[in-house]
């Protein structure tokens, strides 16, 4: 058996929510949390702000717009950021495989009572017609 380690270096680990050694996001997965939380629907924007807020960070509010340097955010709030929109991506798509298997059961019972049901039958009587005349 051959015991040669493998060539791929493993990701570095996500840190914990307490962890005091936070490593720092890097330049990409700034740009990616970016476009993930403007991609936020609107009533999940109300939980960023808290989460944001709760660092004590100035946000600058343009009417309903809020601007946030994301280079200014310390890493444990951005970590905290991007935890916050993998769970939403990960309920998404959860709810969405509910769905599909709430679909396709749905599509299965009913198939099951088409099959279940006996075929529609109508008398057809064999017997000629007596010919009905209107008279005047």
């Amino acid at each position: 058996m051959n015991n040669t380690p493998s060539s791929r270096t493993p990701a570095p680990k996500k840190p914990k929510a307490k962890d005091p050694n936070k490593r720092d996001m890097t330049f990409d997965k700034k740009q990616k949390l970016s476009t993930n939380l403007q991609g936020l629907p609107p009533e999940k924007l109300d939980a960023i702000v808290h989460i944001i807020k709760r660092r004590n960070l100035a946000l600058n509010q343009h009417d309903d717009e809020i601007e946030v340097d994301i280079d200014s955010v310390d890493a444990e709030t951005l970590w905290e950021l991007d935890r916050f929109v993998t769970n939403y991506k990960k309920s998404l798509s959860k709810n969405k495989r509910r769905a599909e298997v709430a679909r396709a059961r749905a599509e299965a019972l009913q198939n099951s009572i088409l099959r279940s049901q006996p075929p529609a039958m109508i008398e057809i009587s064999r017997e000629p017609q007596a010919d009905v005349r209107c008279l005047d």
